[in-house]
């Protein structure tokens, strides 16, 4: 699971032991030939822990190094960066369902040794309470934030967390049971499942082989992958075939997950993302809208949303937004933002699906090793919508409910709060001490919590440090100091430093006014109101397409070390078009007559030779993307890696946002749509022997 990374560091005393003790597991992708065919064999390790514990033992890395030595050959996940991804999601998947957990290497990660680096690094320890979890709340608009970059495992959350949110309500949709696996220990056929395991299983793994027939693959062809594998497996009909029996509920589910029907894979880096269902989904019949929609305030950093049941419904569905916010609530990253296939949004972003209760606790997003840790403001809207079956046996969900938020209100506490002032110095015309703040009243005082000085006696004095800049001398320049946290009667806050410019030495006074968030009782929210579940495309993401084509020979492989150009890799050189803003590239590869099964590599490289981006699956084909920058050249390099002589061709799409920058390439084309969008505009049904539209 790429828990810790191996040390690197020799001249560590303890650098052997770390090696040894590897904190991690992993399986190897090895192919070989017998008897003139390949074979693909997947050997795995397990270490036995440093400052984990032994990750054998915990049945669900096994399982999952098992399912990547499985499944992977099968799927392939070609392609940077969401292939890495789909692989680890998909691999997660696997052992929550086969261990009926939501939670992945609880045993290993609950070591004394990890726990108290992690003290010692001034980390929480509780946070680290599994390696991952299916729960985990991450959604399209986050991938690659992971350090602002694009690692593997944070972003199979992605996927993986929608395909368990579909699990979860098909176990709701179909608890019969019946069914039986083979029992973990002595292999008997013993354990129960019920028929929502079976079907969800079912697809999941057929979506799988689906996965096998594209390259590369990315998060928006692997939901695809999931519709064709339910239509193949449950079609609607079963002689003229059409959307399978639960299209509408793993449409939504992506959706929520901002993988909707304009979303689209990273282009140079930067991913499309939408919340829109097909017309055929949001047409489904709906049940009744929840009513009496509560936000209660827990403390700083949780909420409670409550509300009444809705008559036959399987579950409810938690959105939010910053209050009167109509963006999404994560903004993408500086540099790489992603792109809104969206025309209109109304800012209220799926939060969770709650299964068997009318309550929700709000603990901020859960990302990761940990559940939420913690709201980082309690400005926010809240809204509900309930699920049910409609009378055909698909999914349909509810309006939105009327809008609830927290009842708090902005009020001058000055008269409710005591100051202590600590640590006064003065030196080179700076005066500056440390203050706290009690709340010596009956309610608790929630943030923002301010104290703000409102003017200052002698005008050569003015507040240097305020988080607002302002120099305090006037109510119209007050100077703000924010103390993030919430007070219960009789707390004191922590200490915060003032500092003013007093270049004469002279006395001053200042006057201040102390101002917090105080719980207000406000009347339940009531009413509906529509959806924005079917916007119109956003036209600014429609891309065009300078492309062109290279063909050409490596010789013989070297595992990589690119010793002679022309002889164990080739370089192709390219300039970035006008416009452009990323570049997607495709390396495909075939033998030379009486050749060997080749196994070639691909990296993209700036005018310094830094890589942007690689790809080493296993096989001859391979795809990256990356941004670049118009005008700059870069180098497609095509690795012998095990191979002997070696035709390929390599593909270079350079994306633009302007059409008069298109289509120049040799072999180029001009789309105005998303590839994804065009390549899955159909559906071939091998079951039916027919060619149908999946309902986009």
């Amino acid at each position: 699971p790429n828990v810790i990374d191996p040390p690197e560091d020799t001249s560590d005393p303890e650098f052997v032991a770390k090696l040894m003790g590897l904190d991690n597991a992993f399986a190897v992708p090895v192919a070989t030939t017998i008897g003139g065919q390949e074979v693909v064999v997947n050997p795995t390790a397990y270490g036995h822990g440093y400052l984990l514990n032994d990750l054998a033992i915990d049945f669900s890395v096994p399982i999952h190094e098992g399912t990547h030595a499985t499944i992977t050959p099968i799927a392939g996940f070609e392609g940077f960066p969401e292939g890495p991804a789909l692989n680890e999601g998909q691999a997660d998947l696997f052992a929550y369902s086969i261990g009926e957990t939501p939670d992945l290497g609880t045993y290993p990660i609950n070591a004394c040794g990890l726990l108290d680096a992690v003290e010692a690094a001034g980390g929480d320890p509780e946070s680290y309470q599994y390696i991952r979890s299916a729960q985990s709340q991450i959604r399209y608009s986050q991938l690659g934030t992971r350090n602002n970059e694009f690692e593997e495992h944070r972003d199979g959350e992605i996927y993986a967390g929608a395909m368990w949110d579909i699990r979860e309500l098909m176990l709701e949709l179909y608890p019969q049971g019946g069914f039986v696996r083979p029992d973990p220990i002595t292999g008997e056929p013993t354990q129960p499942a019920s028929l929502g395991k079976e079907t969800w299983e079912r697809i999941f793994l057929g979506s799988m082989y689906v996965l096998g027939l594209t390259s590369p693959d990315t998060m928006v062809r692997a939901r695809d992958a999931m519709l064709i594998a339910d239509s193949m497996l449950y079609p609607t009909d079963a002689v003229s075939g059409g959307p399978g029996r639960h299209f509408a509920l793993i449409e939504r589910v992506f959706a929520a997950r901002e993988l909707g029907i304009y979303a689209d894979a990273p282009l140079g880096g930067r991913q499309t993302v939408s919340t829109a269902v097909s017309k055929w989904t949001a047409d489904r019949a709906s049940p009744a809208t929840p009513q009496n929609i509560r936000v209660d305030i827990l403390d700083a950093e949780s909420m409670e949303i409550s509300w009444d049941a809705v008559e036959n419904a399987i579950a409810y569905q938690v959105l939010k937004r910053r209050s009167g916010d109509p963006r999404r609530l994560f903004e993408g990253v500086p540099g790489r933002e992603y792109f809104d296939g969206d025309a209109n949004f109304n800012g209220f972003t799926h939060v969770e699906y709650v299964l068997g209760e009318t309550r929700y606790t709000d603990r901020g997003q859960g990302l990761g090793r940990g559940p939420g840790q913690g709201l980082d403001s309690l400005d926010f809207d809240y809204v509900i919508r309930a699920i049910a079956l409609d009378g055909d046996g698909q999914v349909g969900f509810s309006n939105l409910s009327a809008t609830a938020m927290p009842a708090l209100k902005s009020k001058n506490v000055s008269d409710r709060v005591a100051t202590r002032i600590t640590d006064l110095s003065f030196s080179n015309g700076i005066f500056r001490f440390d203050q706290t703040l009690t709340n010596t009243g009956s309610e608790t005082l929630f943030p923002p919590l301010a104290f703000r000085i409102l003017g200052i006696s002698e005008p050569s004095v003015s507040v240097v440090n305020a988080d607002n800049g302002g120099s305090g001398q006037s109510r119209f320049d007050s100077a703000v100091f924010n103390y993030d946290q919430s007070l219960d009667p009789g707390v004191e806050s922590d200490a915060r430093e003032l500092v003013f410019s007093n270049p004469q030495g002279k006395l001053f006074t200042f006057k201040a006014r102390v101002s917090a968030s105080v719980e207000r009782g406000r009347k339940p929210a009531m009413g509906s109101q529509d959806p924005v579940d079917t916007p119109q495309r956003n036209e600014a993401t429609r891309f065009y397409h300078y492309t062109e084509t290279h063909t050409g020979v490596v010789p013989i492989g070297t595992t990589g070390l690119n010793l002679v150009d022309g002889a164990d890799h080739v370089d192709i050189a390219f300039v970035a078009a006008d416009g452009a803003f990323g570049v997607v590239s495709t390396l495909t590869a075939s033998p030379e007559a009486g050749g060997a099964y080749p196994d070639l590599d691909y990296a993209l490289l700036d005018s310094d030779g830094n890589e942007l981006a690689s790809s080493g699956n296993l096989g001859p084909n391979e795809s990256l993307s990356a941004a670049i920058v118009p005008g700059e050249s870069y180098t497609l390099r095509v690795i012998g890696f095990a191979n002997g002589p070696t035709i390929y061709e390599v593909f270079v799409d350079q994306i633009v946002t302007d059409a008069s920058d298109a289509g120049e390439g040799p072999g180029s084309e001009l789309l105005d749509l998303p590839v994804e969008a065009v390549e899955l505009e159909f559906l071939v049904d091998p079951l039916t022997g027919e060619v149908m539209q999946i309902g986009f």
